[in-house]
């Protein structure tokens, strides 16, 4: 394909999605936020696929594991297999906190983590830790609530505002069980990322 080829196909393709938005872009929110104030969040993400011999299964997202680990049996009562691990093994990955001791101590390496933005910010006074750092939830999924800070006063700023925002998303329910050390501060890791998803 030629230069003007790919650069027309571009354009177009540009062209295609900025109509498509703007003619469906308003509706698409208006029923979005109807579902959100009917049955609360998340408003999409059920996602059947087919699996083995063309069995349907279906595709959850991560907030949804604590919930099918606590009730695996009862799914295997009626034959569906849960690939999901236990119901401790769950919580203990959803709790990054939690998860960051368990690496610590089972000799594995992890970013140092902290409860609290005074503990942060004594590290770096330490010079246990430098930046780039990472401000995020506790228990979190799908980078929500995730700021990256390169100064103190950056860290400062996005620690507040980890703080006011959390309230407000997804996750404030499980984040409400300890208020005061719901968001992590850690060294940000640079390099390869490598993530499993749908």
């Amino acid at each position: 394909m030629s230069d003007l080829s790919l650069l027309t196909k571009r354009i177009l393709d540009l062209a295609g999605a900025i109509l498509g938005l703007a003619v469906f872009g308003l509706p698409m929110a208006i029923v979005a936020g109807l579902i959100r104030l009917r049955n609360g969040s998340p408003v999409l993400y059920r996602v059947m696929r087919p699996g083995l011999h063309a069995k349907p299964f279906l595709l959850l997202n991560d907030l949804e594991l604590p919930l099918l680990a606590r009730h695996s049996a009862r799914f295997r009562d009626v034959g569906t297999i849960p690939v999901i691990s236990s119901p401790e093994v769950v919580d203990m990955c959803f709790d990054k906190w939690r998860t960051f001791k368990f690496l610590k101590a089972s000799d594995l390496e992890a970013p140092n983590t902290y409860l609290s933005l005074a503990d942060a910010q004594e590290a770096l006074t330490r010079g246990d830790i430098t930046f780039p750092l990472v401000v995020k939830p506790r228990w979190g999924t799908a980078s929500i609530g995730i700021q990256y800070s390169d100064d103190d006063e950056e860290l400062e700023l996005d620690y507040m505002l980890a703080k006011k925002r959390h309230p407000r998303t997804i996750l404030r329910e499980i984040n409400a069980t300890d208020p005061e050390r719901c968001i992590l501060i850690q060294k940000r890791l640079c390099g390869q990322e490598y993530s499993l998803d749908d």
